[in-house]
């Protein structure tokens, strides 16, 4: 294992106990968690990792139209999909809005961008990196669905199962359009569908 993994890994953990101890044992409103707390929990260490690395990590090189375009197309699939299963109502809230745009850049810089980049230079195979960066992105968000969520047993394989296919989907996009400014954008789209 070459110590960039070994890195990747130690960061891994320190994002699942850190970030799951804080929405265990500290109860703020969930605006100031994710809008304060998560940023610097999660992208800090990033931001001093990227500044050591030899071979950096390139977030936005695609173009900006193509970008867009998968962006859109991602989100669009989430609102279909979304809509044919979830029969609530879409009620657009501002403080939602800037809850849902926040946690897509953290997320997706963090797992469509740094984790998934890190991964397909480090292992070169595309398909092991996405699947690998999918199964963190569904791990990292078991603390929240079992300390804040308290899903039962059934709802909680189905809560990983989504985010399986959510981090797979946002990392597929981020590969195609080689920025993570498309995953983002598909992000943004599904927590707005389901924050409501």
């Amino acid at each position: 294992m070459t110590r960039n993994l070994k890195r990747l890994l130690f960061y891994f953990g320190y994002v699942f106990f850190v970030w799951g101890s804080f929405r265990y044992f500290i109860r703020l409103p969930e605006v100031i968690e994710e809008l304060w707390f998560k940023p610097v929990i999660w992208l800090a260490p990033l931001f001093w990792w990227q500044f050591s690395l030899r071979n950096k990590v390139r977030f936005f090189e695609g173009g900006w139209e193509k970008t867009l375009l998968w962006g859109l197309l991602g989100g669009l699939i989430y609102f279909v999909i979304l809509r044919l299963f979830v029969q609530t109502q879409f009620v657009f809230e501002v403080n939602k809005a800037g809850i849902a745009a926040v946690t897509a850049v953290v997320e997706e810089l963090t797992f469509s961008g740094f984790v998934l980049s890190l991964l397909v230079l480090e292992i070169k195979k595309e398909r092991t990196a996405l699947g690998l960066t999918a199964l963190g992105f569904a791990l990292i968000h078991l603390p929240i669905n079992l300390f804040v969520f308290h899903l039962p047993v059934q709802a909680l394989v189905g809560a990983f199962l989504l985010a399986f296919f959510v981090g797979l989907i946002n990392g597929f996009l981020r590969l195609r359009s080689n920025n993570v400014l498309s995953a983002v954008i598909a992000h943004f789209v599904y927590l707005l569908l389901v924050l409501v």
